[in-house]
This record gives C-alpha cells, sequence and structure tokens, in this order.
C-alpha cells in the first residue's frame, strides 16, 4: 500500500538547501523500498516562517514539519504541528533549549519528535542516551567536545592564522552558526549542553549557567555583517 508524506520545511537555508537536496534525491528509492512519496508542500524562510500556519491547519496525518532555521520563534509551529499528530524533526537547538516550558511542550511528544542533528553534528548520541535512559541505564556524567566550529578555529590558529581570517574561513565552509557569535560566545555550547541535560529529567534555563565569551560586549549588539567588518579591521586582526 502507498502512503503519501508531505512535508512543510522551515529554512531552506545552508543546512536547509542540502537536506531538499538529499530528500529529492532519494524520492525514488524511498518510493520504491518503502511505498513513500515524499512531496515539499511548502518551503519557508525564517522571515516568513508564520505563513506555514494555514498549511499546517489544512495538513492531515501523516506529515512532517521539518525545522533547519536557526530561528527562535519557531516553537509554536512545531508544537502545533504534533498536538495534531504530525512528526516534527530539528536541527534548530533553539526551540529545545530556551525556555523549560517550551521544552516541556514539545518534548511531551516525543515519539514523533527527532532532533539527532541539535547535538554532535547527526552522531548517534541523543537515539543512544534515549535507550540507555528507557532500558534503566542511569547516566553519570556526560563528556566530551561540544563545539566543532571552536576545535577546528583553535586548530587553525595553531597555524599561526589570524583569528579574523579563521572565522571568516568557517563561515565559508559552513562549519559556524548563521551567527558566528553564537559560537564564539559559547551559547552554542550551552544550548547543546541544555538539551542533553533535559533529555536527562534536570530542569535547567539558561540563567542557571554563566558564560565567558570569546566576543567583546562592543561587537554583541552589532548586524553580523558588521561584525565581521570589524574583526577583520579591528579586533582580532
Amino acid at each position: 500500500m502507498k502512503q503519501e508524506l508531505s512535508m512543510i520545511h522551515l529554512g531552506p537555508g545552508n543546512v536547509g538547501s542540502v537536506f531538499i537536496k538529499q530528500v529529492t534525491k532519494q524520492k525514488a528509492l524511498l518510493a520504491k523500498r518503502y511505498g513513500v512519496t515524499v512531496s515539499f508542500t511548502g518551503i519557508f524562510n525564517s522571515k516568513n516562517s508564520d505563513q506555514a500556519m494555514p498549511l499546517l491547519k489544512s495538513a492531515k496525518p501523516p506529515f512532517v514539519i521539518v525545522d533547519t532555521t536557526a530561528s527562535d520563534t519557531t516553537d509554536q509551529l512545531l508544537y502545533y504541528a504534533l498536538k495534531k499528530g504530525g512528526y516534527a524533526i530539528l536541527s534548530n537547538k533553539k526551540p529545545l533549549s530556551s525556555d523549560q516550558r517550551i521544552f516541556d511542550k514539545l518534548y511531551r511528544y516525543k515519539n514523533r519528535l527527532f532532533f539527532e542533528t541539535t547535538v554532535a553534528a547527526g552522531l548517534p548520541v541523543i537515539s543512544t542516551l534515549k535507550e540507555l535512559l528507557e532500558t534503566g541505564d542511569e547516566i553519570l556524567e556526560i563528556q566530551g567536545c561540544f563545539s566543532g566550529t571552536l576545535g577546528y578555529i583553535f586548530s587553525e590558529l595553531e597555524h599561526n592564522k589570524t583569528f579574523s581570517d579563521v572565522i571568516i574561513k568557517a563561515m565559508e565552509s559552513g562549519f559556524t552558526e548563521p551567527d558566528p557569535r553564537d559560537d564564539l560566545s559559547g551559547i552554542d555550547v550551552l544550548r547543546k549542553a541544555i538539551i542533553l541535560k533535559r533529555i536527562l529529567g534536570s530542569k535547567i534555563e539558561r540563567s542557571h549557567v554563566s558564560l565567558q565569551s570569546l566576543v567583546p560586549k562592543t561587537l554583541l549588539q552589532i548586524s553580523v555583517a558588521n561584525f565581521i567588518k570589524k574583526i577583520t579591521i579591528e579586533i582580532f586582526k
């Protein structure tokens, strides 16, 4: 029996565009192997993602909402989709690492909520953690390097490259968050840690953790473009 699966996609940027290509490339295989016909019924960027709501209201299960944005305003769309019986797939860390109450609302539907790529770039860290918990294991501690981006930056600095050049190269290579200050400030690492800790059952807010940022306070409130301009000519050269 053939099954149609509609997909609503938020965020056709660097990550999202690759995802779209992968799904498009595998459509024939999915149809042949699993009898599932996948179709994109709507693709929205972070600026007009609110326009996805009419599609969600008319969608009938099975359907999937995919969030590859870096937006902090998609949680209502995700919650609506899950509550309606749909599935949600996230690479966006913000909905799960913002307020605890938002995480609780979404994680209530954890059997239809998938976010493996929010931590460790798709390595099976989250699924392994869930399996350990489901089989009765007690997690005492999680250790690791939580930022491949910072690892890359500091490795490149060992080759006598300037901080600004390394950051720009990391951005161009797609290693950083859309705003590289999320990596340099430690916020991206914090988001991952919060997600893991909440899976373990802890109640934690961002305000419970202090960060030591690599970004001067004077560069926190300007645009990304101006930040890049500033570090190129002034701070990190």
